[in-house]
């Protein structure tokens, strides 16, 4: 093998590792955005269970109020 022919199998080496590493990074920011997505739909779930959650205190203390009222 001359020297010729390493420079271009090192070349070649080269080109096929920039593709796989982009092909890597590629599939890795494929599954950091599915997973972000997967936890923003989770907080938005969480957000959402805390309103109702406060919302209910919220009118049963209008209740507990109107019953004091009563008295």
């Amino acid at each position: 093998m001359g020297m010729e022919d390493l420079k271009e199998a090192f070349t070649n080496l080269g080109k096929e590792f920039n593709t796989q590493i982009t092909e890597h990074r590629n599939e890795v920011n494929a599954h950091l955005t599915a997973l972000e997505e997967k936890s923003s739909r989770k907080n938005d779930y969480a957000l959402g269970d805390t309103w109702y959650d406060h919302s209910n205190v919220r009118k049963n203390d209008d209740k507990d109020d109107d019953d004091k009222d009563d008295d």
